[in-house]
């Protein structure tokens, strides 16, 4: 959680994953905790893993489904916040501290 924010009435929203034709991400949803806004708007408070174009900060507008989730529609206002995903690999790869040497 973000310090500085109300957090007081966060709720869960869920992001809807498409999937490649290799089965890549290995859900088909990611579900993150969100600050309401109004008018259908709610702020996201947390980092996503698997959704790509959102960061943390950034309004979206939801839509709630028949079991009662709210979904995420589109975003409506970008954060100045980014999402950099890092996946150091085991079979020769890029070791994690090498990654972590770049950002310095």
């Amino acid at each position: 959680m973000t310090a500085g924010r109300e957090t007081t009435a966060l709720v869960k929203v869920v992001f809807e994953l498409p999937r490649t034709e290799d089965n890549w991400p290995p859900v088909g949803s990611e579900r993150m905790w969100a600050i309401p806004r109004g008018d259908d708007l709610v702020e996201l408070n947390n980092t996503p893993f698997f959704v790509r174009g959102a960061a943390e900060g950034d309004i979206v507008r939801v839509e709630e489904n028949a079991d009662g989730e709210l979904v995420v529609q589109d975003t409506v206002e970008p954060s100045d916040n980014c999402t950099v995903r890092v996946i150091p690999l085991r079979d020769g790869g890029e070791t994690l501290q090498s990654v972590m040497d770049v950002f310095g």
